[in-house]
C-alpha cells in the first residue's frame, strides 16, 4: 500500500511538471509566433488572426474528441502521443516555412 502511494505521488509530480512545461511552451510559442510570423512568413494581420482562429477551433474539437481517444488508447499512450504532437508541431513550424505544410503543423 505504501509503494502504491509513492508511485501515485511520483506520477502526479511528473504529470504536473509536464503540464507546466507544455503550457508555457504553448504560451511562449504563440506569442513568439505572433511577433515573427509577419516578418518571416509575410503574414498580415488577417492571416495571423485566421491562423489563431483555426487553432482555437482545433482546440475545441480536441476537447470534444479527447475523452474518446483516451478511452480507446489508454492514458499513457494518449499522453505520449500528445507530447510528441506538441514537439512535432512546434519544432516543425520553426523548420518548415512552405505553405500549406507550415499551417498544417
Amino acid at each position: 500500500r505504501k509503494q502504491e502511494k509513492y508511485t501515485l505521488r511520483h506520477a502526479q509530480l511528473m504529470l504536473r511538471t509536464i503540464t507546466i512545461v507544455v503550457g508555457w511552451t504553448a504560451i511562449l510559442s504563440n506569442s513568439i509566433y505572433g511577433l515573427f510570423a509577419p516578418r518571416f512568413m509575410g503574414f498580415g494581420q488577417s492571416q495571423l488572426s485566421a491562423t489563431y482562429s483555426a487553432a482555437a477551433v482545433l482546440m475545441v474539437a480536441t476537447q470534444i474528441v479527447f475523452p474518446r481517444i483516451v478511452a480507446k488508447v489508454g492514458e499513457h499512450r494518449a499522453c505520449m502521443a500528445g507530447i510528441l504532437a506538441v514537439a512535432t508541431g512546434i519544432g516543425g513550424q520553426s523548420l518548415v516555412r512552405i505553405q500549406p505544410l507550415h499551417t498544417i503543423l
